[in-house]
């Protein structure tokens, strides 16, 4: 695994995320979020995502918290 933020660094020169939260705190507390959601969904340890509505339900968290938009910017 790489450095957490290296992503929305890149993103944020490219000007396809604002400027927000550093990016290295944003990507902890995305990925620390997103095994805690999987976790529970998978293991029934609720409350808890539907299991079919996970991936949709961690999508808009994660596009909205780098992009603030569901809809980012074409590469």
């Amino acid at each position: 695994m790489g450095t957490p933020g290296r992503g929305g660094h890149s993103e944020r020169r490219r000007g396809a995320a604002p400027d927000g939260l550093p990016a290295r705190d944003l990507a902890i507390a995305l990925n620390s979020m997103n095994e805690r959601v999987w976790y529970a969904t998978i293991a029934g340890d609720g409350p808890a995502v539907a299991e079919r509505d996970v991936v949709d339900v961690l999508l808009d968290v994660w596009l909205t918290g780098i992009y603030r938009t569901t809809t980012p910017p074409p590469a």
